[in-house]
């Protein structure tokens, strides 16, 4: 008898005193409102509506079942509100390309298991620590070096050197080198560099149709069918790092994901 469809009929022929423009205002047949009015009658064990000629009409019966029926919709519709994903906490992301593969999908499923958020995420250059309006900001960064303001500390990344050669070396092959690392290369790596990029995987998926290159990456999961060769002793240890919006830290879901991933 509560059903929210069949409520919301009842209230729209309440409101529209007609069977026919309740049915066009739900967008159903006027058969189909006369059935769950009639069911509903059926149920109470009263009639909730005068049919004349020209109008409906609510008896006494029908004014009191209105009142109720009022309550309960705008209960339903409070709790929607509630409970839907436009109320969820929103937090919005940016990445570079290696970590929007590497690192954020795990700490997006650590998230999901504390707390229900909206969360829209974006790329990010490398080398742009501060995205403007995003809540968190997550970039790499020199090992040891000093930490900006608003960031946290996550895990470091090791650079290596891959080729899909069998029997190569490093020292005459052509490159394909991540952009963070350009910093720390020699004139003699730097002169061989054929492309460049801050995405890895763009990257590996050259390395596999340039013949005779090596490439210089960030450690990434999916090197299958390459050979790993001694990289460059210049090479950085770099770190992940977030940088937390100050406005954003000082919310609920900032606190939590600041604890998060400093636990």
């Amino acid at each position: 008898m509560l059903e929210d469809t069949r409520l919301k009929i009842f209230m729209a022929v309440a409101d529209e005193g007609s069977f026919t423009r309740a049915a066009y205002l739900m967008g159903i047949t006027q058969p189909a409102v006369s059935q769950n009015i009639a069911e509903l009658e059926r149920e109470t064990g009263r009639i909730l509506f005068e049919r004349g000629k020209g109008a409906v009409t609510l008896t006494p019966d029908g004014e009191r079942f209105r009142v109720h029926a009022d309550r309960i919709l705008r209960e339903h519709a409070a709790l929607d509100t509630a409970f839907s994903v436009a109320s969820l906490p929103a937090v919005s992301i940016a990445a570079t390309p290696y970590l929007l593969h590497s690192y954020i999908p795990s700490l997006l499923d650590r998230l999901a298991s504390r707390l229900p958020m909206r969360i829209t995420v974006r790329t990010q250059p490398e080398g742009m620590q501060d995205p403007g309006d995003a809540d968190l900001s997550f970039y790499s960064a020199p090992y040891r070096d000093a930490l900006d303001f608003g960031s946290v500390s996550l895990e470091p990344v090791r650079s290596v050197c891959l080729t899909a050669e069998p029997d190569l070396s490093l020292s005459s092959a052509p490159v394909l080198l991540w952009s963070p690392l350009r910093e720390s290369c020699d004139s003699g790596i730097l002169g061989r560099v054929i492309m460049e990029s801050d995405d890895p995987s763009f990257l590996l998926e050259h390395l596999r149709k340039t013949a005779g290159a090596v490439a210089l990456l960030p450690s990434i999961p999916d090197t299958y069918g390459f050979r790993t060769l001694p990289p460059p002793s210049s090479l950085p240890v770099l770190e992940i790092r977030c940088r937390i919006n100050e406005k954003f830290a000082r919310t609920e879901p900032g606190e939590l994901i600041r604890s998060l991933l400093t636990e």
